[in-house]
């Protein structure tokens, strides 16, 4: 089922895993934060960073086990609060692991 916050594939213009970007997609937290947030946030310049750092403290302390929780996380580390609720709600299956959020590189289109 899709949902309204982000594609499952994301269409990329671009392959991540040759960009300044690469290390955020060899970690499937990092990864699965920059998707979902990417497609339906602004973000800053150290967005890479804070979804880096973010997947680092989800990976040391565990993901939340609910929306609410996973909420005060995002609000903390990506500093932009607050987050929807129903985003963190949406985003927590693929970031538990139940669900896999996936991407796909765009070709340009040729006339």
């Amino acid at each position: 089922m899709e949902n309204k916050w982000f594609n499952n594939p994301a269409k990329l213009g671009f392959d991540p895993k040759q960009s300044k970007i690469k290390e955020v997609f060899e970690s499937d937290l990092a990864r699965t934060l920059w998707l979902a947030i990417k497609q339906s946030h602004l973000t800053t310049s150290i967005f890479p960073y804070d979804c880096l750092r973010t997947a680092s403290y989800l990976k040391e302390n565990g993901v939340p086990e609910t929306a609410k929780e996973l909420q005060r996380v995002f609000d903390t580390h990506f500093g932009h609060p607050p987050y929807n609720f129903e985003f963190t709600e949406t985003v927590l299956p693929y970031l538990k692991g139940e669900k896999t959020l996936d991407y796909v590189i765009s070709q340009p289109k040729t006339n």
